[in-house]
């Protein structure tokens, strides 16, 4: 079996225990070879209000995923700036790494999948991990996965119940859904006006 390089891209504004259990659930998969963690320099799809700098942002990340198994972090939508899309981002992984790609999908972006700037494709040139979450409709996201499937995706789907985490609640002050060691690290910077 050829492996793959499994590309976690998101805002991680911050990044939350969600995104930990994501990550190693991608890693156990036996075709993941090792994973790459890419902040969004801005994402088209969200409201980017109260966004941590791309260094912040990328410093939580590595504070979190440390030690989970063989995980590289990426400043290449940072680099590059502007609206963060995915596509753009996969033809210059291709470049760098040489490998088939394997892109990481919430449930919630599965179910707009169709809708991202050539998606086509994006399903020509990745696999897809694709995470059922609690608080995403069960019938919408299959429907969705057997859509995209029928126009060539190859998707992998992860029925391990994610946590129904979102940044936008931890930045309200549920600070007990990230790392300790992240949260230690919002308050030493002062982020989100915690203190």
């Amino acid at each position: 079996m050829d492996r793959v390089v499994a590309v976690f891209g998101g805002t991680f504004n911050p990044i939350h225990n969600g995104h930990v259990e994501m990550a190693k659930k991608a890693l156990a998969l036996p075709q993941v070879e090792k994973l790459v963690v890419i902040p969004t320099y801005r994402p088209p799809h969200k409201d980017a209000q109260m966004l941590a700098t791309g260094e912040d942002r990328l410093n939580m990340c590595r504070i979190a995923l440390i030690g989970i198994g063989d995980v590289e972090f990426s400043d290449i939508e940072l680099a590059r700036g502007g609206l963060s899309y995915t596509y753009d981002t996969l033809c210059e992984l291709g470049k760098l790494y040489g490998k088939r790609a394997a892109l990481m999908c919430g449930g919630d972006m599965i179910t707009t999948f169709s809708g991202w700037y050539r998606y086509i494709d994006i399903l020509k040139m990745a696999d897809i991990i694709a995470f059922r979450r609690i608080g995403v409709d069960n019938a919408q996201f299959d429907a969705s996965v057997e859509k995209l499937r029928s126009e060539g995706g190859n998707i992998t789907v992860i029925e391990a119940d994610i946590a129904d985490i979102s940044s936008t609640e931890v930045r309200a002050g549920e600070w007990d859904k990230i790392p300790s060691k992240v949260l230690d690290y919002i308050k030493e910077k002062g982020l989100y006006g915690v203190k």
